[in-house]
């Protein structure tokens, strides 16, 4: 028995084909090398030490070895089976210690943490460190690029509380817990607090793939389970080769569940094997098996084998839920028969376990002659990964009832079919995002939400864009979409991209709309498309960018205001040509606390004002005459005082805003201002006499005897009335040498 067989049983491979003379680093999973040919060892760089179980025939009966076998060649890379029993010792709260980082990776703290340190997550990216998915203080374990990245921010954010790297950083704060790992790298570093994760967990690994729908599978499960238990899960879609390594680091003692988004890449194309061989599920998911990927499967039941690799490394007597309308089904159930599984199905296949004979929202399905009504806010395509999460719930032993009560409050996920309302330009529209990611079944299923959602054909807009990886067939399958987009019924179809040109000239004669060779002509022409009231769906494979369609239609156009339509409030006078030596208009609302003083009754004026202002107070109390100043905000006034009460009394106008005839609109800050209805007038911040500590509003200023006393005595102490509509506001514009003596 050549070691290519050994090989092969670890990758998970199970069929015989003709033998190839290949270097053993080029084998195949799946194919049998025979011992004729004289193997060819692979670059001595490529080979890693494994733990393997042989497998030997003998007249064709099949026996494996009782233990494990070592393989190994000295100083190559290798993945430790057992890690120290520190690991174990976690408390409930905490993900990992300092000692116990330093056990699995074997690395060293040259910036030893604090007594007591701990960690409650690890991330590789700065992007991932500002989820909500991962709980601080976070081990931040980047690749060795990113340290001489001129991308990197100066500052690291407040949740890392420590990073480990191949070599010291100097430029981090001098107390950041630095974990030296030269050998293994941050990377492979991280990996390994996967693998040591996994083998201290408890509670149950759910595994998650499927050509469409994993992730919003995963949140969904997720969704349910965490209403009474905690939960981890995939965050970000991060799914491919070694990433959920990575993403199970951050995996704590007190989680009951593990959910774990898994891709065909990390299944099928690493060179150990599918990665399930060591994050081991207990429940495994196949939501969907379509035309993706091709390009690098080859067809579609390359890519159904491939998804089947989720069986690997699972227990006898764990479950695998499948969706038994999905292509190659019978396939699937076979691998999962194989591994000794229990199959729980769902669909409208008759023999589905979970049978749902009209997928749709509000319809009944069965399950052993028992009748359960679903309800979940999603397009009817999601209703499967809602049927998905039933039979996860059935597995893990979760009420049937309680999970579809709890999807009852399930969100869509964004840009897998959320739906956004807004008002463009005057046009109230309905964008259905699902622009995260396509197949041809995804875009059939949204097509047909399209149509559900907008009973108004005349209303409907389908804006699609190319589906990704689908080899050189690729045009011939986007062929597929014809009949879906004709049944949809949209009144406009804008398609964009390549594949999406053979599209259009197959139904350019049949459908009103246009094609556009990438989004970016999308978003110039699309404002012209839409009306009034018009559902619009956005559907692509993420790497077309048409999420960017999306933003452009979320971001309102900026509003154009002619300057004779802007308000300016008519005053006496310009009171910067009266501002005090030294004082100059930038320093509106900025003054310096040694400028100002306080005046009788509340507040603070500018020193010669306030001089002025205590005077004339003075004089008009000896003459039997009470002034007196409304509040402490009536005299001087900071900036950001301004700015409050203006963002108070004004709305900011944007495309949403219905411009009221004869209303008061101004310019700040960039942007255009509307006076809200019933509101008295402010000034724009900055504008005001009162940021320069020289109006004062007074009390009853339009009531006798207040009235006659200040209009025949206001101009003695420098103060005159600004504005003929304000008779409340008085604003200095004297001198020391005028204020006179009030004695």
């Amino acid at each position: 028995m050549s070691d290519a067989r050994l090989e092969n049983e670890h990758r998970g491979g199970c069929e015989n084909v003709s033998p190839r003379m290949l270097q053993t680093d080029r084998w195949e999973p799946g194919v049998i090398y025979s011992e004729k040919f004289e193997l060819l060892p692979p670059d001595a760089k490529k080979i890693v030490n494994v733990n393997l179980r042989l497998e030997f025939r003998i007249d064709g009966q099949k026996y494996l070895t009782p233990t494990l076998v070592e393989l190994r060649l000295p100083n190559r890379p290798y993945r430790k089976k057992e890690y120290p029993s520190s690991i174990f010792e976690s408390k409930f709260d905490q993900c990992w210690t300092a000692q116990q980082i330093a056990d699995v990776t074997d690395g060293e703290w040259i910036v030893p943490p604090p007594t007591d340190w701990f960690v409650n997550s690890v991330a590789y990216s700065l992007n991932h460190v500002k989820l909500e998915a991962l709980s601080d203080p976070v081990l931040f374990m980047p690749k060795s690029n990113f340290w001489t990245s001129d991308k990197r921010p100066k500052k690291l954010p407040e949740k890392i509380a420590g990073i480990v790297a191949t070599k010291r950083i100097e430029d981090v704060p001098k107390d950041l817990p630095q974990l030296l790992v030269k050998d293994l790298g941050a990377w492979s570093a991280a990996v390994e607090l996967g693998f040591a994760a996994r083998q201290r967990f408890r509670g149950r690994m759910i595994a998650v793939t499927g050509s469409s729908g994993k992730s919003t599978t995963v949140k969904m499960i997720k969704h349910v389970l965490s209403k009474s238990n905690d939960v981890f899960s995939t965050y970000n879609n991060q799914n491919g080769i070694t990433v959920p390594y990575m993403v199970f680091a951050s995996v704590r003692a007190n989680h009951a569940f593990a959910i774990m988004e898994l891709s065909a890449h990390s299944l099928a194309k690493m060179k150990r094997g599918s990665v399930t061989y060591d994050l081991n599920p207990d429940i495994a998911v196949v939501t969907s098996i379509a035309a993706a990927h091709l390009e690098l499967f080859g067809g579609v039941e390359d890519v159904a084998k491939a998804k089947s690799n989720i069986f690997c490394g699972m227990s006898p007597g764990g479950y695998a839920v499948l969706n038994h309308d999905m292509l190659f089904y019978d396939l699937i159930e076979k691998r999962a028969r194989e591994a000794k599984l229990n199959v729980i199905s769902f669909g409208r296949h008759s023999k589905s376990t979970i049978r749902m004979s009209e997928i749709q929202n509000g319809g009944v399905f069965t399950v052993d002659g028992k009748t359960y009504t679903l309800n979940c806010p999603v397009p009817d395509i999601q209703l499967y990964d809602a049927l998905a999460t039933v039979g996860v719930s059935m597995a893990a032993g979760v009420p049937i009832d309680f999970a579809l009560k709890s999807l009852l409050d399930y969100k869509t996920m964004l840009g897998r079919g959320n739906i956004i309302e807004l008002n463009r330009n005057g046009k109230r529209l309905k964008i259905i995002n699902s622009a995260f990611n396509a197949n041809i079944g995804s875009m059939s299923g949204d097509l047909k939400f399209l149509k559900t959602l907008e009973p108004s054909s005349e209303k409907r807009v389908a804006v699609l864009g190319d589906i990704a990886e689908l080899g050189q067939n690729a045009a011939s399958i986007h062929l597929q979409l014809i009949e879906p987009i004709l049944a949809s019924e949209a009144d406009r179809v804008l398609l964009g991209g390549e594949n999406m040109k053979h599209v259009w000239d197959a139904i350019k004669g049949k459908v009103n709309g246009e094609w556009f060779p990438s989004y970016e002509e999308v978003n110039a022409a699309i404002d012209d498309w839409l009306k009034d009231g018009d559902t619009v769906l956005v559907k692509s494979s993420h790497s077309t960018h048409f999420d960017e369609v999306v933003t452009y239609l979320k971001t309102l156009p900026p509003i154009k205001l002619d300057p004779s339509e802007l308000y300016f409030p008519k005053a006496l006078f310009d009171v910067r040509d009266f501002l005090p030596k030294g004082m100059t208009p930038e320093m509106n609302g900025r003054l310096p606390n040694e400028l100002l003083q306080e005046i009788e009754g509340d507040g603070k004026l500018y020193v010669d004002a306030a001089r002025s202002f205590n005077a004339m107070v003075g004089t008009a109390k000896l003459e039997g005459v009470s002034i007196e100043v409304g509040n402490a905000f009536r005299g001087y006034r900071t900036i950001q005082r301004q700015e409050q009460v203006f963002k108070k009394r004004f709305g900011e106008i944007d495309a949403n805003t219905k411009l009221r005839e004869g209303s008061i609109r101004v310019a700040y800050d960039g942007k255009f201002w509307q006076l809200n209805e019933g509101t008295a007038f402010a000034a724009v911040p900055g504008t005001n006499s009162h940021g320069f500590g020289l109006a004062v509003d007074i009390r009853h200023a339009n009531r006798s005897p207040t009235k006659e006393w200040l209009a025949k005595n206001a101009a003695r102490f420098g103060f005159r009335r600004e504005y003929v509509s304000e008779p409340w506001h008085y604003t200095y514009i004297g001198s020391r040498a005028e204020i006179p003596n009030p004695s």
